[in-house]
């Protein structure tokens, strides 16, 4: 069985996972900024808010970094990528790796359960 995968279409799963994470990092900012008001006068809580913006930041220019550079890898670049998704806990996120929708009833341990 081969597992070879398009390195393009890896590339373009993560860098959209970033820039997921970096938007809804986003989200949260503007959801919590009336309460960032009443902490603004507690500088480690600044840092740590600081930290929050420049966290998004990151996360964002990583996706614009990786969906320009996936520019430049061949298209019929392959590689395995069965090991490394094995190390992938969350089973949503590896199958959206793999380029697969995943089936919301299959939630493993390790994944993120909201209530």
């Amino acid at each position: 069985m081969d597992d070879s995968t398009q390195l393009v279409a890896i590339m373009e799963a993560i860098a959209k996972e970033l820039g997921e994470l970096g938007s809804t990092i986003d989200r949260l900012q503007t959801m919590l900024s009336p309460a960032l008001f009443e902490i603004a006068t507690n500088s480690d809580y600044v840092r740590n808010v600081q930290t929050l913006d420049l966290t998004s930041q990151r996360l964002n220019e990583m996706s614009t970094f990786i969906f320009s550079l996936n520019h430049a890898v061949p298209r019929d670049c392959l590689v395995n990528s069965s090991s490394a998704l094995s190390e992938v806990k969350l089973a949503a996120l590896a199958h959206r790796l793999m380029g697969e929708e995943a089936d919301p009833d299959e939630q493993v341990s390790g994944d993120l359960d909201l209530f």
